[in-house]
């Protein structure tokens, strides 16, 4: 394995790995054997590393998304104009009540989540 010293092996593993590539392809990128990415996976550190890795990456890709969501929301609101033809409007009108009530219900969860916590917290103390 010429070049490639374990601590970079390991990040281009926990990268492919996080990324949703197979053990396989990880191997290959890592230019290792699939028997060395089974062995690290058997390490509970590791694997830790990876969903870390793995959530940083979903976080990244929300902050991303969320910039936009401003932008998408004004984009079907101006499709909602009278010169806008009926089944265009229909559907962004339909579009705008989906995700609104999604919003609502992923919030509410939220909401009730972080309440059983600190529940959870406050009886263990």
């Amino acid at each position: 394995m010429a070049g490639k010293s374990r601590h970079n092996r390991d990040r281009i593993i926990i990268e492919a790995l996080a990324r949703g590539e197979g053990q396989t392809s990880a191997a290959t990128l890592a230019g290792c054997s699939v028997s060395t990415i089974r062995r690290r996976l058997d390490d509970a550190e590791f694997r830790e590393r990876v969903e870390q890795f793995r959530a940083e990456m979903l976080d990244t890709a929300a902050g991303k998304l969320g910039s936009t969501v401003v932008k998408a929301v004004s984009t079907l609101e101006s499709l909602l104009s009278s010169e806008t033809p009926p089944a265009v409007r229909m559907a962004s009108a339909k579009a705008l009540v989906e995700f609104a009530l999604r919003t609502r219900e992923a919030l509410s969860w939220e909401k009730r989540i972080a309440d059983l916590e600190a529940r959870t917290k406050s009886v263990a103390t």
